[in-house]
């Protein structure tokens, strides 16, 4: 079998018209017929670099030093195939849209409104994008062996059958028998391969695929109608003997590998196209081959990226090894054209061009190369109209020429898929090339997700060449936590970013009518998109789920107490005792000044244990008593007055606080332990009463103030004091789970004071909205209560523990002079792994970031170019590569129709990924999530006007582009008199009035 396989290998002239499949003898490895040997393919994720010049140079010579190895030794073939495919990326669209749907279903949500978002995306999403498929498939041969080498493993088969003829083989799926020589080689081969593509220099996505993986992904290319994700092979046991005579064991009963892959009859139609199935259901194949190689070998990137989207097809590139093989063919080939010189000067040219070659394989050895192409569509027509476009374009790919295969269509099907293809007389023109011209057109540097796995719950980017690109935070194995940079100037797209992951987030991880939860820290109305479209759909007895507040200076509801700790635990936890001296530090630092006095860092322990001990320690003079008639306390007096627990005006709001508890009234038992717990102006008490914090500290002094320590410290808190948001007791109250916070009131106030103030309000904000999220197994094992109240937090924990919660904060600059805010930040994101808390920091500078924050990202997005000079800056602070640099400058350009433009950078358990997307959304999308205060005030008022849906598709119909900013201008232009109010609410009116006309004729589908 071996010398006939070398012999019609020497001669070209092997040829089958089957597919060379025949057994799986491994879990990832396929053997095949008539001693063509071993095949493994790997599917080609992609690379998670980016690639400028000097890169891509630096990793073609990697792979051709690494390679040389392989493919200067006989006997090896690696074959690439890349796939495009946009009916499979509908497919996608299609399977991720019902999981939405069903998701959304199960919260019991307005389906209409929901059903139009989900649509408009699916739309938008298949008409611009395709499925990239790469595989690379190693096949190991019998020319990998010597000729003792060869017969040893032949008879060892044998003996290992039983003595079963292998001719059987071709005809049925003999029980797999490996030649075990041969197998190792082509095991040291496959692993040699996947090494240096995972290495640093090209860092490709590899994942070596499972053999009834690869039996199904050929037969979905043959077979796309009949071949779903389910379908696998039917394959022979793991026993390793069998005996004929036995029924139960014969080998005959399964179908062989090849019938079951092509299943259906192929007929050969006129113009060189085929049909694989029946007539009127059966699928359209054209097949072609490159006929003259390229004059100048260029890379795969500028090939694949001009070549249709908008229709199915695959390429096949195939490198044969043995240098000494391929340097003989050109000699022969030589010889031959010399002794014909006088026939024709092409000959003349023949032999100039060998030489040339021979020359070049004393540095650079030869190999063998093939090309073929191949495309399918429901009609024959389509299919011959495809492949000439495909023609069309790849000759322009460096000067090369294809032909139509006419005359065998049908046999070079069979070659060009994952690992089928073999030396024969149908697989097309070989060419006799050096190393490097083979290795430069493998398409190595496509962009590589690691989240293909994870499409549901992802935001579906796209990359440069419309190949859709999922990506998902901590997604399983890939991320460990999830902590984001935003880095985007104005109208780059931000806060439509931020409001997009969240809404991913709720799609991935809603249960049981419970939204996961995420907080947005926000200056101005950017996150309220959100909010509006949730209390849109969601059923009036889930709205309590969602709230955007404005929190203002003179609020009765403004009020936060940094001293406030987990219901009925009356002693901070680790995290917030760490939250309390960071508050206490920014608090008794000055404006315009990094950290407070020296001295003052010392006090701050000794300030919160007594602050706890004097006010909450049974016994303890100090208790707060219980005060009836506090605002918002109605339901508890009347707990108090119905069971008489104040009748000797005793009652203290602690053991009014376990009271409540005991009756199950938790949200009640929350607002009286806000009453009891000590508050910022309670620090001046205590500094005033603790004799060991006087004896310590009573007589430093700060020299520049001429004041003693406590003095100073006293001063900074009256100061404090004086603002409602630090005045006592909480008076802010919320339990929605999808929370936008917008603190704009609060941070008006500019200069050193207005800054001071912005970094206590962003501690205050995240304390509120989180403090319940910072308890995990080992924060409630360590809570000093009793054991009911460690089982109701240990039921609360069950509760969320498979719900990922998230705090997004904006405008993180205000924080860049604030040490003491920065810390508590840090501080989170060291922490939030152990509490399943992502994380994302916002700002419109890379500068607003210092090392502690870039070295904590996880994920960083770059939403706009920040000129020369900055991106040398984040090129450096980043390390990001030339390539992705490149894309930052160039291509990162802001939001505009194509969506927003992000360079994304992710560290991940498979190493670091820099890749050039963009974020597409339709319209509905932008305009739900507008954050342009003029257009949140039209999109406002339009909804109390036509409800949410008619607003919202009107608004799409007026203004697709999602901003009403060039009409408002032109009212502004007519109208200067009035007041920008009264310039909103005409064009508001106006829109009303267009919504009516557009429904009165009929044009409107909602």
């Amino acid at each position: 079998m071996s010398f006939l396989y070398r012999m019609s290998d020497a001669l070209g002239q092997f040829a089958s018209s089957r597919l060379p499949i025949q057994n799986v003898v491994s879990n990832d490895t396929i053997q095949l017929a008539a001693g063509l040997g071993y095949m493994t393919t790997m599917r080609m994720n992609g690379s998670f670099r980016m690639f400028g010049t000097q890169e891509r140079r630096n990793a073609l010579e990697f792979l051709l030093m690494n390679l040389s190895v392989l493919l200067n030794q006989p006997g090896c073939q690696l074959q690439w195939v890349t796939e495009v495919n946009p009916e499979q990326a509908r497919n996608d669209l299609r399977s991720i849209s019902n999981v939405s749907r069903e998701t959304w279903r199960r919260m019991n949500v307005d389906m209409e409104i929901v059903n139009v978002l989900i649509q408009e995306r699916e739309r938008m999403l298949s008409e611009r994008c395709t499925r990239e498929n790469n595989y690379l498939s190693v096949t190991t041969n019998l020319g990998a062996l010597d000729q003792n080498q060869a017969k040893v493993d032949a008879q060892n088969a044998f003996r290992d059958l039983g003595g079963v003829p292998l001719s059987l083989s071709a005809f049925t799926q003999v029980q797999p028998s490996k030649m075990k020589t041969l197998y190792q080689r082509h095991q040291s081969s496959v692993e040699l391969v996947r090494s240096v593509m995972s290495a640093s220099e090209v860092q490709q996505l590899c994942e070596v695929m499972p053999a009834d993986s690869v039996l199904r992904e050929l037969r979905r290319l043959y077979l796309p109608d009949q071949t779903n994700d389910q379908w696998t092979p039917a394959l022979q046991g793991d026993r390793r003997y069998f005996a004929v005579q036995s029924k139960a064991d014969d080998h005959t009963r399964l179908p062989h590998l090849r019938d079951q892959v092509l299943s259906s009859p192929i007929t050969l139609l006129e113009d060189g196209v085929v049909r694989i199935g029946s007539a009127g259901a059966g699928r359209h194949f054209a097949t072609a081959f490159m006929y003259v190689h390229p004059s100048t070998w260029m890379g795969a990137d500028q090939l694949v990226d001009k070549l249709p989207k908008d229709f199915h097809w695959w390429t096949s590139m195939t490198l044969i090894s043995g240098a000494v093989r391929w340097r003989n063919y050109v000699r022969s080939h030589r010889a031959m054209a010399n002794a014909l010189k006088i026939i024709s000067s092409k000959n003349s040219d023949i032999v100039a061009h060998s030489d040339h070659l021979l020359e070049m394989a004393k540095i650079d050895n030869l190999l063998g190369f093939r090309m073929q192409v191949v495309t399918e569509a429901k009609t024959p027509e389509a299919a011959q109209h495809q492949i000439f476009t495909l023609i069309s374009e790849l000759q322009a790919w460096g000067g090369s020429l294809w032909r139509q295969d006419v005359d065998d269509p049908d046999e070079l099907l069979k070659h060009a898929v994952p690992g089928c293809d073999r030396q024969t007389s149908y697989a097309g023109q070989t060419f006799a090339i050096p190393a490097l011209d083979g290795i430069v057109p493998l398409p190595f540097s496509r962009p590589g997700s690691a989240w293909q796995r994870h499409l549901h719950g992802s935001l579906l980017m796209l990359t440069e060449s419309q190949r859709l690109y999922p990506f998902r935070h901590q997604a399983a194995g890939l991320q460990k936590y999830a902590s984001d940079l935003f880095i985007a100037p104005m109208g780059g797209g931000k806060s439509v970013m931020l409001q997009a992951i969240r809404l991913a987030y709720i799609e991935a991880y809603s249960s049981n009518e419970l939204l996961p939860r995420a907080v947005t820290l926000d200056v101005g109305p950017s996150s309220s998109g959100l909010i509006e479209l949730l209390k849109a759909i969601l059923p009036n007895n889930q709205r309590w789920q969602v709230e955007y507040r404005r929190i203002t200076e003179d609020g009765d509801d403004s009020c936060i107490n940094p001293f406030d700790t987990q219901l009925m635990v009356f002693a901070p936890t680790t995290v917030e005792r760490s939250f309390l001296n960071n508050f206490l530090e920014q608090l008794f630092t000055s404006p315009g000044q990094e950290s407070p006095p020296e001295g003052v860092n010392s006090v701050i322990p000794l300030l919160i244990d007594y602050a706890f001990k004097m006010y909450l320690t049974d016994g303890s003079t100090r208790l707060k008593q219980y005060t009836p008639s506090q605002p918002g306390y109605e339901e508890v007096d009347a707990f108090v007055e119905e069971h008489g627990l104040n009748v000797e005006g005793t009652l203290t709001w602690k053991s009014l606080t376990i009271s409540l508890f005991k009756a199950g009234k938790y949200t009640l038992a929350e607002y009286a332990q806000w009453r009891a717990v000590p508050t910022v102006p309670d620090l001046a008490d205590v500094l005033s009463s603790t004799q060991e914090i006087e004896d310590f500290f009573g007589k430093q002094m700060v020299p520049s103030l001429g004041v003693t320590v406590l003095t100073y410290m006293k001063a900074m808190l009256v100061t404090a004091s004086r603002s409602r948001v630090f005045s006592g007791a909480t008076t802010f109250k919320t339990n929605a789970r999808i929370l936008a916070l917008n603190l704009e009131d609060l941070l008006k106030t500019t200069g050193p004071s207005g800054i001071h103030k912005a970094g206590l309000v962003m501690l205050l904000a995240r304390h509120a909205t989180t403090r319940r999220w910072w308890v995990n197994d080992e924060v409630l094992k360590a809570f000093e209560c009793d054991d009911d109240v460690r089982e109701f937090h240990r039921k609360n924990l069950e509760r969320e523990k498979a719900m990922p919660s998230r705090l997004d904060i904006d405008e993180y600059h205000r924080t860049k002079s604030l040490p003491a805010v920065r810390r508590q930040f840090a501080t989170d994101r060291r922490e939030i792994r152990k509490f399943n808390i992502h994380y994302g920091l916002a700002s419109q500078s890379d500068e607003d970031f210092d090392s502690d924050d870039v070295e904590l990202a996880s994920t960083i997005m770059f939403l706009g170019s920040p000129g020369e000079q900055g991106i040398e800056r984040i090129k450096k602070k980043f390390a990001l590569a030339d390539g992705a640099a490149a894309a930052l400058r160039d291509k990162v350009r802001g939001a505009d129709s194509k969506g927003a433009h992000i360079l994304l950078w992710a560290s991940t358990s498979k190493g670091i990924l820099s890749q050039y997307v963009t974020y597409p959304l339709p319209s509905i999308y932008l305009w739900a999530f507008s954050s342009a205060p003029d257009d949140v005030s039209v999109r406002k008022r339009l909804i109390l006007r036509l409800s949410y849906l008619p607003a919202l598709m009107t608004l799409v119909r007026l203004f697709p582009g999602g901003s009403i900013e060039r009409r408002l201008g032109e009212i502004q232009a007519s109208r200067p008199e009035l007041p920008k109010d009264r310039q909103i609410e005409l064009l508001t009116e106006e829109i009303e009035q267009q919504y009516q006309d557009m429904r009165k004729a009929g044009q409107l589908s909602f």
